[in-house]
């Protein structure tokens, strides 16, 4: 009995299938692997032997869009979304040598809500209820700015500009109303009041610098903004309604 050549014997536990052509196809590199290798490499990969060539990638394109504007859900003096009370005062006030502006409920002006700091600088404060499930749109407030009290403010706001914004929400169901009060008003600094819904006035008042108010009723078709301003130290007698067609003003230097 012939005995093999040992040379031409595999090593004990080793054994070669010769390559063939399903052996290839399946270890060959799918189309959807080589679309994510080309994506994420820098040169795109050769295509696969015997397969089509693969159509250019498209780099895809995007563009930025501005958003609108949006107002906060809370604002810098803030009431709760489910606060029963409908009536506010915002006042200037001092502790320990710090300023503030506060916000009351009208009915309590001894304690306050809520209290931003006021500092020497241009500053804008914003007045709303808490905006939670649109509690703003589903409610009518009247904020009140008592200006009798802003004259606190004079030995830090001299030369600054003090904004009051009221957030009010939409006013297609209920509207707000922010008040200006005061029978001095005596203001040592620019003013700036501005509201999304109605803005009445029937306060005397003394500013140094200049004056503005701006009321734009939200969300009610055919009402625009109505402006008024004053420059210099005028006293101010106003009365401004954002629906009525023609503010009038009377003015004495």
């Amino acid at each position: 009995m012939a005995t093999p050549d040992k040379r031409s014997l595999p090593p004990s536990g080793t054994f070669r299938v010769p390559a063939s052509k399903w052996v290839r196809k399946i270890f060959q590199p799918s189309r959807l692997a080589q679309l994510v290798r080309e994506v994420f490499s820098r040169r795109p990969s050769q295509p696969s032997r015997g397969g089509d060539e693969s159509r250019p990638l498209r780099r895809q394109s995007f563009t930025l869009e501005a958003l609108e504007p949006r107002l906060l859900l809370s604002a810098d003096l803030s009431y709760a979304a489910a606060s029963s009370a409908h009536e506010f005062t915002v006042k200037a006030t001092q502790d320990s040598g710090n300023y503030y502006l506060s916000l009351f409920d009208s009915s309590d002006l001894l304690t306050s809500i809520a209290d931003k700091q006021v500092v020497g600088s241009d500053v804008t404060v914003s007045v709303g209820r808490d905006d939670t499930l649109s509690a703003r749109a589903l409610n009518s407030d009247t904020v009140h700015l008592d200006l009798d009290s802003f004259s606190l403010l004079d030995a830090i706001m001299a030369g600054h500009t003090l904004g009051i914004d009221m957030q009010g929400g939409d006013q297609r169901l209920f509207q707000d109303l922010m008040t200006v009060d005061g029978t001095t008003g005596a203001v040592g600094y620019s003013l700036s009041l501005t509201a999304n819904s109605q803005v009445s006035s029937s306060a005397t008042a003394s500013i140094t610098g200049n004056f503005s108010i701006t009321s734009e009723q939200a969300g009610i078709s055919g009402v625009g903004a109505k402006k008024l301003q004053a420059y210099g130290s005028d006293i101010l007698r106003v009365l401004a309604e954002a629906a009525a067609p023609t503010p009038s003003a009377a003015l004495a230097r």
